[in-house]
Formats: structure tokens, sequence, C-alpha cells
């Protein structure tokens, strides 16, 4: 939920956008990493390279507009964004980053009339039931369509982590759909052509269940996150 106050005959309309990041483990540790390509079976404290932690992100792909006019010049409770149970965000520590830019009433009127655009046919270059012209035009083409619109406004940014741990959210992660079940391999290299990574030197289980890469994100960490886990 996002609130905020403003004086009268100021700012009325409001324009958010964010960026989410959010650090999932793995459900086994891996102690050995197999590389495929050099066909070596590593040690991870030897490396020091650990397929644990990763990180995954996502960004807002709506306009998230509100308006103070008819609300006594207060925006309360706006819902932003929600996060649905069932992924990975609920794994470990997750983090938004809320945008929020003040709006003329004619810049607003734009976005609005183009998020409803987008809400009726789906597509932000589909056949648009309404048209409102921004503010851009093709000056070697004037009657060529451009869609755009260029404004200024401050940017005010306000970050929220959420450490799922902590408030007892870890367990919203749906881990049902994969199997974790425990096996032992003598060749690394047979295990992992089946999709099967390394927990010991002959102990295996599903890749997605040791090494967090297979399950979307990557090792590279943000600049900005707040721990040492590499």
């Amino acid at each position: 939920m996002f609130q905020h106050t403003i004086p009268k005959k100021q700012i009325n309309y409001y324009l958010w956008n964010f960026e989410e990041n959010w650090e999932y483990k793995s459900w086994e540790y891996a102690f050995c990493w197999y590389d495929p390509s050099t066909k070596i079976l590593w040690s991870t404290d030897t490396i020091g390279v650990n397929s644990f932690f990763c990180w995954d992100s996502d960004y807002s792909k709506r306009f998230l507009l509100a308006s103070s006019i008819h609300t006594d010049y207060v925006i309360k409770n706006h819902k932003i964004h929600s996060i649905q149970p069932g992924t990975s965000r609920h794994s470990y520590l997750y983090c938004i980053s809320v945008r929020q830019y003040g709006l003329d009433r004619e810049t607003f009127r734009y976005f609005d009339t183009m998020q409803k655009n987008v809400d009726e046919v789906g597509s932000l270059f589909g056949l648009l039931p309404a048209e409102r012209k921004g503010n851009i035009q093709c000056l070697s083409n004037p009657k060529e369509i451009v869609i755009g619109y260029v404004f200024a406004s401050k940017q005010t940014i306000y970050r929220l982590y959420i450490p799922m741990a902590e408030l007892g959210l870890d367990d919203f992660e749906d881990t049902g759909k994969i199997s974790c079940g425990r096996m032992i391999f003598d060749n690394p290299s047979v295990a992992f052509s089946r999709g099967y990574g390394n927990i010991t030197p002959s102990l295996y289980t599903n890749l997605k269940c040791v090494d967090c890469t297979y399950r979307g994100g990557t090792k590279n960490k943000p600049t900005f996150w707040p721990n040492n886990h590499q």
C-alpha cells in the first residue's frame, strides 16, 4: 500500500512505477559443483562458488495512476503491487523500489487513456479504440501517428525490504511441483545428463533443487543488496 498527503492547489495527479528484486535460495546446499565442460567435480568451498543464493527481478507493466481531486487531496491505501503466493519471491528476501511522479492534468489524462486502451486491446501497439495525441511529433512526416509523451517531474523513490522468514511468509513459495528426492550416482556426468546435481560427491537431487540458476535467476546480486551473500 502507498499513502501520500498533499496540500491543496498543488500536485493532484500521480504516476508510479516499480522494480522488484528478490533473493531466493535452493532447497539443498551443494557441497560439490560439477563442470560439464571440463567434466571436473569441484568442492564449492575450494573454488568459493555456491549455487545456493540467487537473485531475480521484475518491473511494473502498467501505468499506475491516481488522482486526489475527489478525495480531499489525500491518496490513501492505494495499492501499487501485490505478491501472489507460489513464486520464488517468498523464498528469502524481497525488495520493491517504488518511484513516484507528480503530473499535470493533461499528462495524467494521456497516460490514463493509454492504460485503458491497453486494458481493452491487450497491447500498447494494437488497434486503439480511443486516441489521445501525445506531445511528440514526427518532423519528417507530421501526419504519422506517434505514440509517446514527454514530461518533466520530480521523482521520489521509496525502497522496502521484506525478509520473508521473519514474517512467516517463506512457506508461501510453491515447492510441490518439484521433486527434491535424493539419489546416489557413481558418475557425475551421467547424473548431470539426467537432470541431477550434486549435494555431495555421491549424493544427488533434481538440479532445480540444488542449483538456483535453474529456477530463472542469476548470481548477479544487486549493488544495493543489504547482505553479504555471494
